[in-house]
């Protein structure tokens, strides 16, 4: 028989091989959002889906979906997306770098109505960094590619990779997103700004990863998955469908 439960958002968590930060994570989803739904797409190796099937006993709200094999982040999220229950949904990052209780005023807009998609920035006026290991790097190419889309678009963008995004279920079927790996972040703030939805950004908490391992490991392949994410921005841009 299945549940009455009516979420008031869903949460869209892709995670892969994070079974040191899932329960945190998801305790801090649940402390924040108590009346959304909470989907855990695992794509991993680990003890993630373990220790995650073991909190969602506790908290029904919380659903794991085992997503093997693993074909990237953007395949995972869609693949939430077609199973939500709610009109609006947000997507967090299980890293724990960003704050879950960021996450009403992500959604807020959007179950307004006031907005199609809201992205996190932490590169707004009012956004909050806690971190013992800065990557100027990272930082400057994040930049770089936000400076990117707003060329592309002609609609400025101050972080178009942040790991927290909120959208409309009526958006997200217009955007139509198709990158299966980390590029969709991108993609679908370059998408909604070409379908002219409206975008709002707002300030977000941010700090260091404190367990597992960031893809973010060295320079080359920083450089190299800023490059393929700036092309790929390029083909959304020209996407006539």
């Amino acid at each position: 028989m299945e549940s009455a439960f009516q979420p008031a958002a869903t949460i869209l968590i892709a995670c892969r091989d994070e079974e040191d930060n899932i329960v945190p994570c998801l305790e801090s989803v649940v402390s924040a959002m108590p009346e959304a739904e909470v989907l855990v797409m695992d794509g991993g190796n680990d003890r993630t889906r373990e220790r995650a099937t073991v909190l969602a006993q506790k908290h029904p709200n919380i659903r794991i979906i085992p997503h093997l094999p693993d074909r990237g982040k953007g395949h995972a999220i869609r693949d939430g997306i077609a199973l939500a229950r709610a009109q609006a949904m947000a997507q967090f990052d299980a890293d724990r770098q960003f704050d879950a209780a960021d996450l009403p005023a992500l959604l807020a807009p959007v179950q307004a109505g006031l907005c199609d998609l809201c992205v996190g920035s932490r590169f707004l006026p009012g956004s909050s960094w806690t971190t013992s290991r800065p990557s100027l790097c990272r930082d400057f190419g994040n930049r770089l590619l936000a400076g990117w889309v707003s060329l592309l678009t002609g609609r400025r963008a101050t972080d178009v990779t942040s790991g927290m995004k909120a959208w409309s279920r009526t958006a997200i079927a217009q955007i139509d997103f198709r990158d299966e790996g980390y590029c969709y972040e991108a993609e679908i703030v370059v998408r909604a700004a070409r379908l002219g939805l409206r975008i709002r950004e707002i300030p977000v908490r941010y700090s260091s990863r404190v367990a597992g391992v960031s893809m973010h490991r060295n320079r080359f392949a920083l450089a190299k998955a800023g490059g393929i994410l700036a092309l790929k921005c390029l083909h959304a841009r020209g996407r006539r469908s």
